[in-house]
């Protein structure tokens, strides 16, 4: 299991990020069994704890709290970046302390390492899940993890704003000869960054844009129940 540190002072600390700074550079030129500890501020950056990094200590700089924030930009926006974390953590024998971990706009916090300590941090705000802890090994397992102490709220933002969307075809040339087949749905759009988070006073006022096959030139989006008649500008 891993080493349960607790820092008593700033003496303790043998690398220490300042605000503003880098903590993924931090990472990268420490050696292991290292404690890092980072002052208080907002990180727009990803954090990632690679396998050959292993026995790390990251936490707060004692009476500070830092935050690892994502702006709804972080981790990134393409399809495939939807499986990444704002925080990955893949080096065995890591503690993860006193951190704020908000606004992915994918995971928040992810482990697949064994003997990791995630404690006093808050993982809130992400676009999908708040915590995942996962093996990569065949049997899809990890060991001696502790999470003690954390918060995680108001993750799952997608279920909010991305409503279900139905394939529209046309039935003639009139403009309501459009037919919606329920069993029948869009191939589910990856929103993210500035287009994820719609206002609450924007949800009758959804714009999308999606690849014209030759037949589709309309679609209905149930949560909003309205029709889009032109493809458009996102939001």
């Amino acid at each position: 299991m891993a080493a349960a540190t607790l820092l008593l002072d700033a003496n303790d600390c043998q690398v220490v990020v300042e605000s503003g700074g880098s903590i993924q550079a931090a990472i990268g030129t420490a050696a292991n069994d290292t404690v890092i500890c980072v002052r208080g501020g907002i990180y727009y950056q990803t954090v990632s704890v690679p396998t050959t990094k292993t026995g790390l200590t990251l936490m707060a700089y004692p009476g500070e709290s830092p935050i690892i924030d994502g702006d709804k930009l972080l981790p990134g926006g393409l399809p495939a970046d939807r499986f990444r974390s704002l925080v990955e953590i893949s080096g065995e024998g890591t503690v993860f302390d006193g951190f704020e971990v908000r606004y992915s706009s994918a995971r928040g916090l992810e482990v697949v390492a064994s003997n990791v300590i995630v404690r006093n941090s808050a993982i809130h705000d992400s676009w999908d899940s708040g915590v995942i802890m996962r093996g990569v090994d065949q049997n899809n397992r990890v060991d001696n993890i502790l999470f003690e102490n954390n918060r995680v709220y108001s993750n799952l933002r997608k279920v909010r704003h991305v409503p279900v969307i139905y394939r529209g075809e046309r039935t003639g040339s009139g403009p309501l000869d459009w037919f919606f087949d329920p069993e029948v749905t869009w191939d589910n759009p990856y929103w993210t960054g500035k287009e994820a988070d719609i206002p609450e006073t924007a949800l009758n006022a959804i714009a999308m844009t999606f690849n014209d096959d030759g037949r589709t030139g309309r679609i209905y989006a149930s949560l909003s129940l309205i029709h889009i008649s032109e493809p458009t500008r996102p939001y």
